[in-house]
């Protein structure tokens, strides 16, 4: 019996309020992932990495690195021709 992971994909913004865990609400978001990590597939996309081709400082480095945690490499995109999504599998730093 095959069983589907639930995907989880985050905006930008969440991914480095995640990284920071300054807020409360974020520290417990934290907590949750770390938790149930196993039962859920993160992705990321090219909207990401374009989000961070705009970031001239080395801080993006830093981003890859926490979203590459909850990712693996799972590369989501979606082609508008056939108007469907593709998985690649690729680290945020080789998307980049």
């Amino acid at each position: 019996m095959c069983i589907a992971m639930k995907r989880v994909y985050f905006d930008s913004n969440v991914f480095n309020k995640l990284r920071r865990n300054e807020l409360p609400e974020y520290k417990k978001l934290n907590e949750l992932i770390a938790r149930y990590k196993n039962n859920f597939s993160f992705f990321f996309s090219c909207a990401h990495i374009r989000d961070k081709e705009k970031d001239e400082s080395s801080i993006k480095f830093q981003d890859f690195i926490f979203m590459e945690s909850l990712t693996s490499d799972n590369y989501i995109t979606y082609d508008a021709e056939e108007k469907r999504p593709y998985h690649y599998l690729a680290t945020p730093k080789m998307a980049y």
